[in-house]
């Protein structure tokens, strides 16, 4: 669950629903209605959602923690489609980036 008023900044925010979208996780909304404000937009981002209605998993160029891959994600769609984010989360957080969305494979 997530309770994105647990977090600082909108890109702590941002990075947090990514994440969890891109590792083939759901997106529930676990904050009280007195204190969600105005984070909903977080947890409605329909391209983001996409994902999850596709059953999307990605998975991670490496899973060694301290190789800077592991920062890079990767999975395919159910129609061919790859889908790439990266993250500069081993130095700080900051938001997921979409490098691509295409039927190319990913280099390894």
């Amino acid at each position: 669950f997530i309770r994105l008023n647990t977090f600082s900044t909108d890109a702590e925010k941002e990075t947090v629903v990514s994440l969890q979208l891109m590792a083939g996780g759901p997106v529930t909304v676990a904050d009280w209605p007195n204190t969600i404000g105005n984070d909903v937009h977080f947890y409605t981002n329909d391209e983001m959602l996409a994902l999850n209605a596709d059953r999307f998993v990605g998975k991670p160029l490496s899973d060694a923690l301290n190789d800077a891959r592991s920062s890079i994600w990767y999975g395919q769609m159910s129609n061919g489609d790859y889908v790439v984010a990266f993250s500069t989360a081993m130095m700080q957080l900051r938001p997921w980036k979409w490098l691509c969305r295409t039927s190319a494979s990913p280099a390894k």
